[in-house]
């Protein structure tokens, strides 16, 4: 999949720098072509004017342009006797020296050209269509250009046609056609043209050579976060991108690894769960195992007639009676948890004084907690604190706390309610000093299938289910080998008043 997407990145960046360099060079080849003509064109007119006036001080010099007897019929191919003299032949010969073309001059009297380096001359009959029309137009005063000429040219050619002056410059005395091979024109574009082609060759090799480590560079990531995520759907969620970058493609890896990391821990947390799962059926197996054991042995040596002795037997009776005890509670608490888990259950609420559940709870528990002389101090507000709920199902919840309290509570220390009043809840802390819950496990005392030491582990799960369906919430902070803080917040229909 990575080499498919690094070749469509590969061929669409050539595909952009082709259509660019087209673009590029079709637009340098009409300006540049254009611009080579400009200046070449420029160059002649110089030329040309130049040439101009180096033959009008010529002809202003002694022994001037003199009288021509052109004849129609030699067809301008003559020695130069009859046309401008030795002279002219001599100031074309030093003139075509400083240009690349070929230079005639006219003379309009005498309707003839000279040109070449033996003075040849021809007459206006002997020229092609159009060339008259250009001389007439330098002989009027005008700069001209054209390529009437070219029929009489063995190359193809730019003819340039500039108007002699005299010196006083109010009279035309003749006129220079100066010729100029296109091929040297065409020659500067070429080469020009020519360099723009081996540039953009280099750029091309250049930027493909850049593209592929760039695509290189974009695709790697890629590349990276595809083995992740496949590692990852193969099951092992210990997988991570690692990679660091500040774009789309490391927000992209970050959130990869996000959810790697969830899907992590939440499959440690299922592994967690079905230990406590198997650990809680277990631990329910167990407890349910043995009073069911010392009730089956008790009512065997009952039937078999083993014990005897009236006093034996009232014992096993009563031992039988807490055993079944025993089983109730279980069966009762493991029906509680469920039925506090359906949303269908509903509770008896109507309003009660919390006052009074905690009241009941302490005098209930001080009973329990003298056996380790365990003090319970309770400090509460004076007056009411009413609120809607379940009296009976607060009461359990605050029995659970208090009775786990005590149990993990060292011998002789001391058990503390602190009941307050913060806006519209009242906040229960129950505190004890003993051993403690790991941090680990501060929250997993509420999941139903925690089980640690002794008990079932059911309270504190029914405990917060009262509370959440009292829509209130039970908490645990704890310091191992300190003690533990178990929080209730419940709602309140009215804030308790101070007494002054």
């Amino acid at each position: 999949m990575m080499r498919s997407l690094a070749v469509k990145m590969v061929l669409a960046f050539s595909a952009i720098l082709i259509f660019f360099s087209i673009v590029i060079g079709t637009a340098f080849n009409y300006l540049f072509t254009k611009h080579t003509a400009n200046i070449q064109f420029a160059q002649i007119q110089e030329q040309g004017m130049a040439i101009a006036g180096i033959v009008s001080n010529y002809l202003e010099t002694p022994g001037q342009l003199p009288e021509h007897n052109a004849h129609e019929g030699n067809k301008g191919h003559g020695n130069g006797q009859n046309g401008m003299g030795q002279g002219v032949q001599k100031l074309l010969t030093t003139l075509e020296a400083m240009t690349t073309g070929e230079i005639w001059i006219v003379d309009d009297q005498a309707k003839s050209i000279t040109f070449g380096h033996h003075g040849e001359m021809l007459s206006y009959g002997e020229l092609p269509e159009g060339a008259e029309k250009m001389i007439r137009k330098v002989f009027a005063g005008e700069i001209t250009t054209g390529e009437a000429f070219n029929p009489l040219m063995p190359e193809e050619n730019i003819t340039l046609g500039v108007p002699v002056y005299n010196q006083t410059g109010d009279a035309i005395v003749a006129g220079v056609l100066l010729h100029t091979p296109v091929k040297g024109m065409e020659q500067a574009s070429r080469e020009g043209n020519n360099i723009l082609r081996i540039s953009l060759a280099v750029a091309f090799g250049l930027s493909v050579v850049i593209t592929l480590f760039l695509v290189s560079r974009l695709t790697k990531p890629l590349k990276r976060m595809e083995e992740t995520a496949k590692t990852l759907t193969a099951g092992d969620y210990s997988a991570r991108t690692g990679i660091v970058q500040k774009d789309e493609i490391g927000s992209l890896a970050k959130s990869l690894d996000v959810f790697a990391e969830r899907l992590e821990q939440a499959e440690k947390e299922s592994r967690d769960q079905e230990q406590a799962r198997r650990d809680f059926i277990s631990g329910i197996s167990h407890e349910l195992r043995t009073p069911v054991t010392v009730m089956r042995a008790s009512l065997e040596s009952l039937i078999d007639g083993v014990i005897t002795d009236p006093a034996q037997v009232e014992a096993n009776y009563r031992q039988l009676n807490e055993e079944g005890k025993q089983l109730e509670r279980l069966v009762n608490d493991l029906l509680e948890l469920t039925r506090l888990q359906n949303p269908g259950f509903a509770l008896n609420l109507e309003t009660i004084d919390f006052q009074q559940v905690l009241s009941d709870n302490v005098r209930m528990a001080k009973a329990i907690a003298r056996d380790k002389e365990i003090r319970i101090t309770k400090n509460a507000p004076e007056g009411e604190v009413l609120l809607l709920g379940d009296y009976g199902r607060l009461r359990q919840l605050v029995a659970i706390l208090l009775d786990n309290a005590i149990k993990y509570s060292d011998a002789g220390s001391e058990v503390i309610l602190n009941l307050t009043i913060e806006a519209k809840e009242m906040v229960l802390k129950v505190i004890d000093h003993g051993v403690g819950i790991a941090i680990e496990d501060a929250e997993k005392i509420f999941d139903r299938f925690f089980h640690k030491g002794g008990g079932t582990g059911l309270g504190l799960p029914i405990a917060r289910e009262i509370a959440t369906r009292h829509q209130g919430t039970l908490s645990c902070q704890s310091t191992p080998g300190v003690g533990s803080t178990f929080q209730l917040t419940l709602p309140v229909l009215r804030e308790t008043r101070q007494e002054e």
